[in-house]
């Protein structure tokens, strides 16, 4: 049993994590002063700003331009075992039964051969 919890935790957090990044941008107001900044969603961030959103992206804005990468449910790609499945709560992945989202998943007994 314990290989088996052993094995759901670590393709619970084994996740690769999604990273997207974007260019600084640059305009000039109509006084002829330039602004840097990093576009969200179409909302404008200065550099130095960081954020984190309701999709479970860690975001900044630097010199250099946007980067943003996902943190908990968004980590990456995660596993589950048979019979299981893994959902976002609250930017937890968070392992339940296939058929029944409000229960967690118990993973299966472990079997043992005896010779």
């Amino acid at each position: 049993m314990y290989l088996q919890v052993f094995t759901l935790l670590f393709l619970v957090t084994s996740a690769l994590g999604f990273i997207s990044r974007g260019s600084i941008e640059k305009e000039t107001n109509k006084w002829g002063t330039e602004t840097s900044f990093c576009t969200y969603k179409g909302i404008k961030f200065l550099p130095g700003s960081s954020w984190k959103t309701t999709e479970c992206m860690d975001c900044s804005c630097s010199e250099y331009g946007l980067y943003c990468q996902g943190f908990g449910y968004a980590a990456g790609v995660f596993g589950a075992p048979e019979g299981c499945k893994v959902v976002n709560d609250a930017c937890q992945a968070r392992v339940v039964d296939k058929e029944d989202e409000l229960q967690d998943c118990a993973p299966p007994e472990l079997q043992i051969v005896q010779d």
